[in-house]
Order: structure tokens, then sequence, then C-alpha cells
């Protein structure tokens, strides 16, 4: 367990400008939800969700040099930006760094003003299961210490309604490298061009932060998924995998947190929003938390669907919904309340810690519920939408993924846009094919080109060219800052793209 931080000892303009920690504090309906990198760790009162967050963002000042981070505050009162310490201080400190001489003269002044939260032993108790779990093990990853300015870029492929011909950077890609690319906290995440390792940029300028290698790397055999970013047990995590191994790493700094071996090919591993799936020996069913994979069993006519953000897995088939905590026993299943008594069509997925599942309202509709995985009441129920919206004809729920935002308030599924808080639904055109979702906005691809849809639900599609030379690429992602990210070929080189609103961002 890390030392106690002295706060009066941590000079605040000393602390790398990078990483930064996004910490945010939500009102939502009677209670406040805590996030750190856009991912929940806590929701009740104010006071004690505050503690958590900060006790989150300690742990990861504990593994920083001088055991400090700077973080972007939202929804506190101290401020909008400080210097977070390993002991669970929060320092409010001038943007700036002020001169040498002036420092030297008044450093007791500015650090005596400067305003501070402990949180005690919740800080220390987080610490303690973080470094017992194995986050503060693992190799350390090759940083680049300089940051280029970002060099813009002609696209070589339509771009989007409403976003920029010129790319903000681009970066080659190996012709090896699969086109899996993740974005989170300020960095986009990318195969190395020889597919043996993970690749964090700046998703401002595309300079390079971090990369670390997989275990055994051979050139050209190496990744077969990823990377993606995952809340596993309540923290993010960037997850790429081998044909034999599985592995994670912490996104800001790039520490590796664990690697695995895998009971199966790479087809055998399931990524969600909310974690990751593996397929293991007969009914079990590995689910990546808390900095471990552990394994959990599968009722018999069940299939898995996802996981909680403490790990638990969600099952569900013929009405009925599991969350199994232990290797060895599923236990009874609980009997979904169906709408109007409709018949089950499917589970759809899992949106934070609710289950969506679809019931056939007659032969061509179809009628979502969500339900909590906690208690298993139903949470809200969308009205009748017409099947083919989700790729059926005959009222049954497909294998169409359920795209959630990073904020799980809202998602996609099929061509649909959801409100995920009420159950609201807004069609989109039926040809409609979801390519990346971000916070506010999502990508999809449709007979006139590549399409967006808002969080709101407003959708913006262009119009058919059919004398256009030029295909259009859908983003594979998108940036926090809304940037799209496009893997396109210009000639033999085939290069990631990071594309900002038109206008500027």
């Amino acid at each position: 367990m890390s030392a106690v931080v002295d706060s009066s000892k941590v000079d605040a303009h000393r602390v790398p400008v990078y990483p930064v920690l996004r910490l945010e504090l939500r009102d939502v309906a009677d209670r406040v939800e805590g996030l750190v990198d856009g991912l929940v760790v806590a929701h009740g009162e104010r006071d004690i969700v505050s503690a958590a967050v900060l006790s989150a963002a300690a742990s990861a000042a504990a593994r920083r040099p001088g055991q400090a981070i700077r973080a972007r505050l939202d929804g506190f009162s101290e401020g909008l930006e400080a210097v977070i310490t390993a002991a669970g201080q929060l320092i409010v400190a001038p943007v700036d760094p002020p001169r040498r001489t002036r420092l030297r003269s008044r450093r007791g002044t500015a650090l005596g003003v400067a305003f501070l939260v402990a949180v005690g032993g919740a800080t220390a108790g987080l610490t303690w299961v973080a470094t017992r779990s194995g986050w503060s093990l693992g190799s350390r990853p090759a940083a680049v210490a300089s940051s280029p300015a970002p060099q813009p870029t002609q696209m070589p492929v339509a771009v989007p309604p409403g976003w920029s011909p010129v790319a903000a950077w681009s970066r080659p890609l190996g012709t090896s490298s699969p086109a899996a690319i993740a974005s989170a906290a300020g960095l986009v995440f990318t195969p190395s061009e020889d597919s043996g390792a993970v690749v964090a940029l700046n998703d401002h300028t595309g300079s390079q932060v971090w990369s670390s290698s997989l275990p055994g790397a051979v050139m050209g055999s190496n990744l077969t998924g990823g990377p993606v970013v995952i809340a596993g047990g309540g923290h993010a995590l960037v997850v790429a995998w081998s044909s034999s191994q599985l592995v994670a790493w912490e996104p800001a700094s790039g520490h590796r947190v664990g690697v695995w071996s895998l009971p199966s090919d790479a087809s055998g591993v399931i990524t969600t929003g909310a974690g990751v799936l593996v397929q293991g020996q007969g009914q079990h069913i590995g689910v990546l938390a808390a900095g471990r994979l552990q394994w959990r069993v599968l009722a018999a006519g069940s299939s898995a669907v996802g996981s909680t953000s403490t790990g638990d897995l969600i099952a569900a088939g013929a009405g009925q919904a599991w969350r199994t905590v232990s290797d060895r026993v599923a236990g009874a299943g609980v009997t979904l309340p169906a709408p109007a008594h409709l018949p089950w069509a499917g589970a759809v997925g899992v949106a934070g810690e609710d289950l969506v599942a679809a019931y056939s309202a007659s032969p061509d509709t179809v009628v979502l519920r969500a339900f909590s995985t906690s208690s298993w009441l139903p949470v809200w129920t969308s009205s009748p939408v017409p099947a083919a919206q989700f790729g059926s004809s005959d009222g049954s729920a497909t294998s169409l993924p359920l795209w959630v935002s990073p904020s799980a308030r809202w998602g996609l599924y099929g061509s649909s846009w959801l409100d995920l808080s009420t159950g609201a639904v807004k069609p989109l055109p039926a040809d409609w094919s979801t390519s990346a979702i971000g916070t506010a906005v999502a990508f999809g691809t449709t007979t006139g080109g590549v399409g967006t849809v808002t969080s709101a639900g407003g959708v913006s599609v262009p119009a058919a060219d059919v004398g256009s030379a030029t295909t259009p690429t859908a983003p594979a992602a998108v940036t926090d800052a809304g940037m799209a990210l496009v893997v396109a070929a210009d000639g033999s080189t085939t290069s990631l793209y990071a594309v900002p609103r038109a206008g500027g961002q």
C-alpha cells in the first residue's frame, strides 16, 4: 500500500500536465452519481459520492510519479481543475504555473490557501483493494515525452455531414493491424503497425503517449482482437487479446493490469460496454473485473448477455434472467414480467446496470423493456417498434449489438435510437448500420453514405450521390471531444485520421 502523502510537500505546478482524470458529480433524480473518466463509481448522497470519486482518483495518483495526478472537475464547487494526491486530497491550484522566483518566495502562501478535501479511511481501503487485486503490478509502458503539433491532413475519403474534409492529424497503420480503434479519457488506442503492441495517442495531437507490447509478441501474428475500452469492476481498462492471451492496461498510464491465458481462440472473447466476457470450457464464462478474470457458470438454457460493474455475469433465456457470482452455482432464474404478457423475443444487451430485453408485440413489431439487474423490476418499457428496425421481419430479437454511449443514457439498436433512461424510441433510416458511438454523437452507414445521430436522437444523413467516385468510410470510433476516428487508405498506405467538426472543434 502506498505511503500517506503530505499535501504540503506536493508542488501542484510540478505535477505532469498529462495524464488528466475527468471527475464528475452529476445530479440524477434524487441522488448524485460520481464518475471517473465517464464511468460511474458511486451513487447516493453527495458527500459520500464525492469521497468515493476522490478515492478512485487517489488510487490513480498513487501510481504516478510524485503520487499526484491532475484532474478536470465537473460538478464540484471547488473549481474546474485540480491536483489529486494519493492520500485523496484535492488541491485547487492555478492553471498556469507562476514564475520560479515568485514560486520560491510565496510557496508557503500558495500551498496554504490550497483547498484540501481528505477522504481518510475510504481512500486507504480503496488503495489496499487495488493493490491486492493486481492494479499496481505489471510492466511499465514505453512513454514518449514530446508532444509535436498536430499536422492537418486532407481526407482521402468522404466525411460525414458536418465534419471537416481535413483531418486534425493522421497516423499510418500497419497492413497487418486490425482496424480496431478505441478512445477514452483524452486518448486514442490503436494496434501498433506490427500488431504486437497497443499504442495510446493524444486525441488532440496524435502524438504517442505510451506503447505496451503483448507478452511474447511475434511480429505479424499477435493481436487478434481489440483494443477496446471497457469498465472492469468500476475501473476503465484497455483490453486486447491474441489467440492465447487476454491483456488489460490502465488507460492513462499504460500500466499493464494483467495477462490471462485464454482457454479458447479469439472468437471466444466477447466485449460489451460494461466488460469483457470469455467463453470458457462447458458452461463457464470469464468476466474481467477488479483486475482479475473471474469465472461464472451459465444456467442451462441461458446465454451470457453482459456483466455488471462489480463483475457479476448477467444471463438470460426464455423469459428468465440470472445474476451469477459463482463458478459452480448459477442459482434459480428470475422470471421477468413481460409487458402486457407479450411473448419473449430475446435479450438485447446490458446498459449500465440494466438488462434490456425484447418482446414480440405482433408479427412485425417488438417492444423493449429494461430491468434493473439488482431487483429485476422493470425500469421502462418502449412503445411498439416495427421489427424491421431491428433487422427482423418476424418480431424476434436478433444478434445485433446494443450500442451504448459511454454515459449509458442513450444508445442504438438496429435502426432505432433509444433513450436508455425512459425507453423513448426514435426511428432511423431503415438501412442504418452503426459503426461507432460516443458521448454526444454516433456514426453509421446508409444508402446515402455516412450519417450521424446525436444524443438527443437528431439524424443527419446525406442524400445518395450515385455519381461520386469517392467511397464513404464510416468512423471506427469517436473521441471525448467529438472527433471522428476514420481508418482509410490513401494509395498503398492505410492511416488513422482524426476528423473534427467542420469549422473547428
